[in-house]
């Protein structure tokens, strides 16, 4: 190493991810925030209006306490503030696109429990005014902001603990990329796959993801028939939209040996056509930590209160696995008036 080098960018970052408690391979993503900088608009976080931001957003009382305790000042916290000013200025560079945001260092001690909460606060204003200057309702927008919530439940229930390590799968929420529209959440993506009869690779399609909460046939149906006509209205240059893809443990036909064809879960599925090829890779994990909202690692003695929790366990005291499924569906169209 030359002395530059020694004393450049390079060991100013390096110093950075070890004040932050970061492990080595952060090093890419901080200089690729670094390359960014700081948005020209100033950053700020939410002041007196974050317990009503974040009960409106339906966090649980113990994380509004957390979050509040953990919140960043540039004076006092000078590493976790440079940090945040970049994450949101990324948040900005890239709304409106699709996917997510890659490469964000996991949670540490020294940089927060609640760090990126407080980055998708401080975004808050960002992508609200993203939404409305394309007519999106505002409880549209409250209501997709809201999986926040649901993220910091699964947290605490599955580690024990407060926090928040979902951060690159929310920045799809904030970022304009994915909406909540009734029961279910929508991706605006393109299709990667090809089909006879429906999609094919390239298509613009509307990935489904499933909340928390029952599948009940006519929630879903609404669900589906209003994701048709909110895109149309609000993403008038994605059309036309026709297609609509899921990729879930929620498809896994497995499920057909455990319960009753006429449960909503087995209805959802008669929804999509599946693709011909299972992914091979065991999804007992997170199928467990959706489904009882604790680890893998937990599953002796997992409560049997609902069919599908039987089911669930069942399976896997009969030493099978548990298997994300891929599938399409054509949107209905909305009765002519």
């Amino acid at each position: 190493m030359t002395a530059d080098e020694a004393t450049g960018p390079a060991a100013e970052l390096a110093a950075l991810r070890d004040r932050l408690g970061l492990p080595p391979d952060s090093e890419t993503v901080l200089a690729r925030l670094d390359r960014l900088g700081a948005p020209p608009e100033p950053v700020t976080v939410p002041g007196d209006e974050l317990t009503d931001l974040l009960t409106s957003l339906r966090v649980l009382p113990e994380d509004r306490a957390e979050i509040a305790a953990e919140r960043p000042d540039p004076e006092r916290h000078p590493d976790r503030w440079w940090l945040l000013e970049r994450c949101c200025h990324e948040l900005r560079q890239t709304m409106g696109g699709h996917g997510t945001v890659d490469g964000w260092p996991a949670p540490t001690p020294a940089l927060g429990h609640y760090f990126y909460v407080w980055v998708f606060l401080a975004h808050v204003a960002v992508l609200r005014a993203h939404n409305n200057a394309r007519g999106i309702p505002d409880d549209i927008t409250t209501a997709t902001m809201a999986e926040l919530a649901t993220q910091l439940f699964y947290h605490r229930s599955i580690n024990g603990t407060g926090g928040l390590s979902a951060q690159q799968w929310l920045t799809a929420h904030f970022r304009g990329v994915l909406y909540r529209v009734g029961r279910l959440l929508y991706e605006r993506q393109r299709c990667w796959f090809d089909t006879e009869a429906g999609p094919a690779k390239g298509d613009l399609a509307l990935g489904v993801h499933i909340p928390r909460g029952r599948l009940t046939p006519q929630s879903c149906t609404e669900s589906l028939t209003a994701a048709r006509d909110f895109f149309a209205a609000h993403f008038p240059e994605e059309q036309p939209l026709r297609w609509a893809t899921c990729v879930s443990w929620v498809l896994d036909p497995q499920l057909r040996d455990h319960l009753d064809p006429g449960t909503n879960i087995l209805r959802f599925q008669d929804r999509f056509t599946l693709l011909d090829d299972p992914d091979p890779a065991n999804g007992d994990q997170p199928t467990v930590e959706a489904i009882f909202g604790r680890p893998l690692g937990d599953a002796s003695g997992l409560p049997r209160t609902t069919s599908l929790e039987r089911a669930i366990d069942d399976h896997l005291r009969q030493g099978r696995h548990w298997h994300f499924r891929a599938g399409w569906l054509e949107l209905p169209v909305s009765p002519a008036p």
